[in-house]
């Protein structure tokens, strides 16, 4: 395979957001013909082009999709060989823009349901509690509300959109505090508290962090409430 078709890709990959040590090489053949495949580490990504057998001219690529299955794409152009590098290496560019960054991005993602609804305890106290709250109890936890709101503001500096959802989230949990128990409560807070993660576009240590300071605002006063 040609050096300067092969060396097309690096400099696709400079140009991008991507780093070349992310990415290895190899050659090999795929079907029956030699193809040079590019993966991303320590993934199941890949991207390849092949050359047919009579010459460096004639070119096709397929590449792994982000799907449940990372299933293999058709190869293209479809049926034939095409004449133009250029071609692939656009391919190729788009690739890296859409399946491997939707798969980075979903690797990079906390997963906030399985780690909060299986700590729900750690988080707010492990005594079930299915009374009521009382009237001073309501204004209590009323004022942490706001005071993690306020909270909210000043740590994470939130657009005006975000501003605006993370104030209907806190509003409903207000809400909820005369139509729940506290047992109840205390899960509407849960899915608030990843509601607002997954609106300020959290990545795990934020959402961590979030979660310290909602640990720190509300559980000292919940464990009260038992």
């Amino acid at each position: 395979m040609l050096k300067k078709d092969k060396n097309g890709f690096l400099h696709c990959i400079e140009q991008s957001k991507f780093s070349l040590n992310q990415f290895e090489v190899r050659e090999g053949v795929v079907g029956t013909s030699l193809a040079f495949i590019i993966s991303f580490k320590n993934s199941p990504m890949e991207f390849w082009y092949r050359n047919s057998e009579d010459s460096y001219k004639e070119y096709d690529y397929a590449y792994i999709q982000f799907s449940p299955n990372f299933t293999q794409s058709e190869y293209f152009p479809q049926n034939d060989w095409g004449t133009h590098i250029e071609f692939i290496y656009v391919a190729f560019v788009h690739w890296l823009n859409n399946d491997l960054t939707e798969y980075i991005e979903e690797q990079s993602s906390i997963d906030l349901w399985s780690t909060l609804l299986q700590k729900e305890n750690e988080y707010l106290g492990v005594a079930d509690d299915y009374a009521p709250f009382t009237h001073d109890e309501k204004k209590t936890v009323v004022s942490m509300i706001e005071n993690f709101r306020n909270l909210i503001a000043i740590e994470y500096n939130p657009t005006t959109n975000q501003i605006n959802e993370i104030t209907n989230k806190l509003e409903y949990l207000t809400l909820s505090i005369d139509k729940l128990n506290k047992y109840d409560w205390k899960g509407v807070l849960i899915q608030t508290l990843i509601g607002i993660a997954t609106c300020l576009s959290f990545d795990t240590s934020q959402g961590a962090q979030l979660f310290a300071h909602a640990k720190r605002v509300f559980l000292d006063s919940l464990l009260l409430l038992n």
